[in-house]
């Protein structure tokens, strides 16, 4: 299923929306500091209009800046990439689908 994000910066992308990956994905970009292809990721200055979308090598060459952590802001062990899509900071990226909803919803739940 595909699905285009008409605001924030996964609109810039123009990400897809496809099913999950199973496992942790291919270390592809993740070499230069990225999130690798087949991460999820979505706009944490839009966490009200955004969604957690695979992203693809297309999308993953726009980020730019990007610093990996293995902890999220809130203390929790969900290790994710912060980058910047041309100058707005905001875009988080995290090896699974499932990290990268978890961390969304919490986005939403603190209102940032």
């Amino acid at each position: 299923m595909k699905s285009m994000i008409a605001t924030g910066l996964l609109g810039m992308l123009a990400v897809s929306n496809a099913c999950a990956v199973s496992g942790t994905p291919a270390a592809s970009g993740a070499a230069a500091g990225k999130p690798p292809v087949g991460s999820y990721g979505f706009d944490s200055l839009a966490p009200e209009t955004t969604k957690c979308a695979r992203l693809d090598a297309a999308q993953i060459a726009k980020l730019q800046g990007c610093s990996y952590s293995k902890s999220n802001n809130f203390g929790d062990d969900r290790a994710g990439w912060s980058c910047k899509v041309g100058r707005n900071d905001g875009f988080m990226a995290y090896a699974t689908k499932a990290d990268c909803q978890a961390e969304l919803e919490l986005e939403r739940a603190n209102g940032d």
